[in-house]
């Protein structure tokens, strides 16, 4: 916080979202997404999302 107000600054560039972020948002907004129950669901569906992928063998 003294960064910020020693510079008058914040110590990133803002950016403007693009429009998959602003979907993104859009939907969590209006009660759309997934909800999960506890970390190791929420941990257990992105590894699932993972197996889904084709390997890159490159």
């Amino acid at each position: 916080m003294l960064r910020v107000a020693d510079e008058r600054r914040l110590p990133f560039e803002v950016k403007v979202p693009n429009t998959i972020t602003r979907k993104a948002i859009a939907e969590l907004e209006a009660g759309k997404g997934k909800r999960f129950a506890s970390v190791d669901a929420l941990m257990a569906d992105l590894r699932e999302d993972d197996c889904m992928r084709p390997v890159n063998t490159h």
